[in-house]
């Protein structure tokens, strides 16, 4: 590798670099971009949270059933070795930084293979993918650890397919880092595809042991994936069966290709992330840049593809980048997003450089780029008006909902008043930020996720009774992401917990735009249970206040004196059971099996129990 290789690698990365950094901490955080922080503060010794999926005694190995923790081992590395806390700016610089390294190494290892102006060409396309760099910036997804992976990747292919004499640990590794990667997250899973392209392009002397050095490469990767599924009993392979595809249309597909052909707009992530559109041209400028590179592509692939060794790994580039999303509309299309998207990122570009390179070795670089020069010129000015409208917004803070500032201002208020209040997440988009920002030491709970299962009135009684502290019910300025009944009783529970007292709400929580809270009085102590003298009188008007979604809720009045808890008797064809409801008169439960139930409530103290309520017939369906 000569001087250059270096120095025009690490521009390449300083420009992805400056390109993400501005105003890191103008949008909040947001839950999914960060949840891959608790399994490096579970490394580091902190208590267990969410989004630990499979652990080995104190390593993480998966963060969700079908996502490994590579990030979070590594951020936690950086963690004890820096000794710098966590903190918007570091997770986002580090996510960059992954993404910037991985860069970095594409263009040292393709310095010999592709000429200078290919991979300036290369660079240039890939740091104006406007999803790139919004994606990069906030992890959503997450991608930094696998674009990392995937650009090393590329450029080991590269550098191999050049060299007739590539040893047997680069063919190796040419075929361990994308079955890593589907233990990194299953759905790399479409990348398979582009590795049986490698296979085939190899000159044909060496094809047949270079595939076989790579497919063992691939199986040494896969053993990751296979440790933690015997460890996990299959997990990996559970979540494949939870998250199945189902079967596709016609018009699903008619809406994905343009919408992945025009992904280098980023308008979806643009939308999602800071609240604003790409110019609506922009679509049009991506989609015809599409078909005039693919034409390109294939033009030099046809003339020159014979003798040109260029003009060949140019068509398997971009072969294997529409193999790769053929997999992804037959294999996750429906549960897929951007973020799934980019996993073919950056195959086309790698394509036009090559078909570029593959021009200038047959007529020279003056002839090429009179040719091309002036369609690639335009196609860049149009993305740098795209990217200067991006910087912008970044500059000015611009933020969806989803990623609004309320989002860390809400984990920062509950950081610094822990000790003053008892939090409680009554939907999704609060926990893991709190968790992330107090360094792994402030764990507030999510009840909605199990409520009725795991979660009940009972065990959220316990909790806030504790420490007899006001009650902080956190609540997002928007439709509840994951069940709104469950949001609703878990907020009239704690209403009814704390006997209807409701405190003013601090400034700081009450001004904030996508995020809410309730604030209501300390829990009263429970009642003196030595008080009674005769068993309670019978409650009264049971009724079922939700029946959807399996999630059943069913509430009942009190009689006048309270008893000191409740009994729920079910009664279902073939089995009848009692259920501890709590002392207070509502019940739910989620995950209801459908079928016909009798009901019936009893009231309890230390006298006795109750004769039954009047009986209720719920049908859940």
């Amino acid at each position: 590798m000569t001087l250059r290789a270096p120095i025009v690698a690490t521009a390449a990365a300083a420009l992805l670099v400056l390109l993400c950094i501005p105003a890191l901490d103008g949008q909040g955080l947001n839950y999914d971009e960060v949840h891959q922080a608790p399994a490096a503060f579970f490394l580091l010794g902190k208590p267990a949270y969410t989004f630990v999926a499979l652990a080995w005694h104190r390593l993480p190995l998966l963060t969700m059933t079908y996502s490994g923790a590579l990030k979070s081992q590594l951020f936690a590395l950086w963690l004890w070795g820096s000794g710098v806390p966590f903190s918007v700016v570091s997770w986002r610089l580090f996510g960059i930084a992954l993404a910037a390294i991985g860069l970095w190494v594409f263009c040292a290892l393709t310095a010999r293979a592709l000429a200078p102006p290919a991979l300036v060409l290369f660079v240039l396309l890939f740091v104006s993918d406007v999803t790139v760099l919004l994606l990069v910036r906030h992890d959503w997804g997450p991608v930094d650890v696998a674009l990392m992976l995937r650009l090393a990747w590329i450029g080991l292919w590269v550098r191999t397919a050049k060299d007739a004499q590539a040893g047997p640990l680069p063919l190796l590794l040419l075929g361990a880092i994308p079955s890593l990667l589907i233990y990194e997250k299953l759905n790399n899973v479409v990348l398979a595809g582009a590795l049986a392209v490698m296979m085939v392009v190899a000159d044909r002397e060496v094809r047949a042991k270079r595939a076989a050095t790579m497919a063992a490469g691939f199986l040494v990767g896969l053993v990751p994936l296979a440790l933690v599924n015997v460890l996990g009993h299959g997990i990996s392979f559970h979540a494949t069966v939870e998250h199945s595809n189902g079967s596709l249309s016609a018009a699903d597909v008619a809406a994905f290709v343009p919408n992945v052909l025009a992904l280098g707009d980023g308008d979806a992530m643009r939308a999602y992330i800071l609240g604003v559109h790409s110019p609506p041209w922009m679509r049009t400028a991506e989609l015809a840049g599409a078909a005039v590179s693919t034409l390109f592509v294939g033009a030099v692939a046809w003339t020159l593809g014979r003798r040109n060794r260029d003009a060949q790994l140019a068509a398997a580039s971009l072969v294997a980048y529409v193999v790769t999303l053929v997999l992804v509309a037959a294999l996750i299309l429906r549960i897929s997003f951007p973020y799934h998207w980019l996993v073919a990122t950056p195959f086309q570009y790698l394509a036009a450089a090559l078909a570029a390179q593959a021009c200038a070795r047959r007529a020279g670089w003056w002839s090429t780029a009179r040719l091309v020069a002036p369609a690639v010129v335009i196609f860049l000015a149009v993305r740098a008006v795209n990217v200067v409208g991006v910087e912008r917004d970044l500059v000015a803070r611009r933020a969806s909902l989803m990623f609004d500032r309320s989002n860390t201002a809400v984990a920062q208020y509950a950081v610094a008043h822990r000790d003053d209040e008892t939090f409680v997440a009554a939907d999704w988009g609060f926990g893991v930020q709190i968790y992330a920002l107090s360094n792994g030491t402030l764990s507030v709970p999510e009840p909605f996720w199990t409520w009725g299962g795991s979660w009940n009135r009972t065990r959220l009684e316990a909790y806030l009774a504790a420490p007899a502290r006001p009650v902080v019910v956190l609540l997002p300025k928007r439709r509840p992401a994951v069940s709104s009944a469950a949001t609703d009783d878990i907020l009239n529970s704690v209403d009814a917990m704390t006997m209807g007292k409701r405190l003013p709400v601090d400034p700081a929580l009450a001004s904030l735009p996508a995020a809410g809270a309730v604030k209501f009085a300390p829990p009263p102590p429970p009642p003196d249970r030595s008080a009674c003298q005769n068993a309670p009188e019978s409650p009264v008007g049971l009724r079922v206040e939700a029946n959807a979604n399996r999630f059943v809720k069913v509430a009942w009045e009190p009689p006048l004196v309270r008893p000191d808890g409740y009994v729920l008797d079910v009664i279902a064809p073939g089995a009848s059971i009692t259920v501890e409801a709590g002392r207070w008169p509502m019940f739910a439960a989620d995950g209801v099996a459908p079928g016909t139930y009798r009901l019936r409530v009893r009231a309890t103290n230390r006298c006795g129990v109750s004769a039954p309520s009047s009986e209720l017939t719920l049908v859940v369906p």
